[in-house]
């Protein structure tokens, strides 16, 4: 069981990062996805593209990272509050 937790853990970890640059490659003018992870890296040049990357489109897939993170807990933690019954599956004194 812990494994198969391990597996399901890293699998939704890498589509958060997968998903995570396609929201930085994809905009009103697509960026190549090497360039994207060249300037995320720092390996980048100081191009155009870098500077759309740094000042507009990082900014705006952190925030968004951040709420979402921000609605889960606070799902979790009402959950939690009203006892509903889903939340049982997360408490470690259950099981």
């Amino acid at each position: 069981m812990r494994a198969r937790h391990s597996i399901l853990f890293l699998l939704i970890s890498l589509g958060i990062v997968v998903a995570f640059v396609l929201d930085i490659m994809w905009g009103s003018v697509s960026l190549p996805a090497s360039d994207v992870i060249d300037t995320l890296l720092g390996r980048g040049e100081h191009t155009t593209t870098s500077y759309v990357v740094l000042n507009f489109r990082l900014p705006k897939a952190l925030t968004s990272l951040i709420a979402g993170a921000g609605i889960s807990i606070a799902g979790l933690q009402m959950q939690t509050l009203f006892r509903n019954p889903p939340c049982r599956y997360l408490d470690p004194r259950d099981q």
